[in-house]
């Protein structure tokens, strides 16, 4: 704890867990957000572009359009809503009607937390009982986020396999990356 930690007073404390609990559930939002532009990636743009490399066998193949192809693609993805995104990713293959329906509920989620939150829950910030209630709410929504986030991450699993993408490669490979970035190093290989 540092000197700062030792001057807030129990209800500055319980303030500032409740913001890192709000911030935690969005952030997880994001993480969802950013994981179905993933599948799109795989969904879409790899298939596609797998499916042209086949066409051509490779003939008319240039990395460089390749990753300046990919990149656009990517960027695009992240200009769009989450809502967006979610419409596009639940016509892939390997989605379920109960994996859809749990997106369309993390969408109406994420987009209370981020619109109307704080003014609906404004009374209960006031007190002690009702923040401890908050953070366990947002608790609740960070859990569902992340783990919907890893069963959309299951979901593709096929798709990648398609691609010859081997996930215990990936693993490795994100894990590698994020020891990385923690060491304050370039990720990029």
């Amino acid at each position: 704890m540092n000197r700062r930690d030792e001057d807030l007073n129990d209800e500055a404390w319980d303030v500032r867990e409740t913001f890192a609990y709000f911030g935690q559930a969005l952030y997880m939002a994001s993480v969802l957000e950013v994981g179905l532009a993933h599948a799109l990636m795989y969904g879409e743009f790899m298939i596609g572009e797998a499916n042209e490399f086949m066409a051509t066998k490779g003939k008319e193949f240039s990395r460089k359009q390749y990753e300046a192809d990919f990149d656009s693609y990517m960027e695009k993805q992240f200009a769009q809503t989450m809502g967006q995104i979610m419409r596009r990713v639940e016509n892939l293959s390997g989605f379920d009607e109960a994996l859809k329906k749990r997106m369309l509920a993390a969408r109406k989620r994420r987009n209370f937390l981020a619109h109307h939150y704080w003014r609906e829950r404004s009374v209960k910030f006031a007190s002690f009982e009702g923040r401890a209630e908050m953070r366990a709410e947002l608790y609740e929504d960070s859990q569902m986020f992340g783990q919907l986030d890893r069963d959309i991450d299951a979901a593709m699993k096929g798709t990648r396999a398609k691609l010859g993408i081997d996930d215990a490669i990936l693993e490795e490979h994100s894990r590698r990356m994020i020891d990385k970035m923690k060491a304050g190093e370039a990720w990029e290989d």
